[in-house]
């Protein structure tokens, strides 16, 4: 066996070995299982990996007939005027963003917005008594289609739903 074959089986061989590690780690990825903080270097060089190669992200992409995402925006306002704004569904893990964003979308197509509306401010309300005003904006966030992307169009935040809900 000659140097030059020798090199390229193992050059092959460590491709190979490579791709393997990188599936593996897409699928751990799509399940969100991670490594634990106790492998010190290890967990924070494959996290590392993650997020440079997005291996660690959920499943995602763009299709023609996947919907816009529909997104909670809320605005409290306590007594003082001090305002605080939030996306619901954008801050927690993956499953709670999925969640959140499957329920809006449900009572989108179900009309039945302002109950849901409705639904946000009480728990807002109920998670900070010192809030007075909830203001809930429920939109989608329109993606073009690849096309009208490069011919200029841009996401943008649509809104169908705007509501002011009081403590009575």
């Amino acid at each position: 066996m000659s140097i030059q074959c020798f090199t390229s089986a193992l050059l092959r061989c460590t491709l190979v070995l490579a791709a393997a590690a990188h599936l593996t780690i897409v699928i751990l990825g799509a399940a969100g299982i991670t490594l634990p903080d106790r492998l010190g270097f290890a967990a924070r060089a494959l996290s590392v990996y993650e997020h440079y190669t997005g291996a660690g992200a959920g499943f995602g992409f763009f299709a023609p007939a996947v919907p816009d995402e529909v997104l909670p925006v809320v605005t409290a306002l306590d007594r003082s005027g001090h305002a605080a704004r939030t996306v619901l569904g954008t801050r927690s893990t993956s499953e709670a963003d999925l969640r959140t964003s499957s329920l809006t979308f449900l009572y989108a197509k179900t009309r039945i917005v302002d109950l849901y509306g409705r639904s946000i401010a009480a728990y807002v309300m109920g998670q900070n008594g010192s809030v007075d005003t909830v203001l809930v904006t429920l939109g989608f966030y329109e993606l073009p289609s690849m096309r009208a992307y490069a011919a200029g169009a841009r996401p943008a935040y649509r809104p169908f739903f705007r509501g002011t809900f009081r403590r009575s």
